[in-house]
């Protein structure tokens, strides 16, 4: 997938940013929190978020309209 092409900055269990356009990012088990503008200047409409249990990011994800699947 698009994953292995862009990058993630994490900091303190926190996702700070998404390097990417687009496409499917992994969201790690241990992060607790997405910041507000981490997906900023990304096509969401080409977005797909995946985590492991994760309920913040399923419901970052369904309150900013970006697909979400568990893995």
């Amino acid at each position: 997938g698009t994953e292995l092409l862009v990058a993630k900055k994490i900091e303190n269990r926190i996702l700070v940013k998404y390097y990417g356009n687009g496409g499917d990012v992994t969201i790690p088990k241990g992060v607790t929190t997405i910041g507000l503008d981490s997906f900023y200047n990304c096509d969401i409409e080409k977005l797909t978020i995946y985590a492991v249990k994760n309920p913040y990011a399923h419901k970052y994800a369904k309150e900013n309209n970006i697909a979400f699947e568990c893995v």
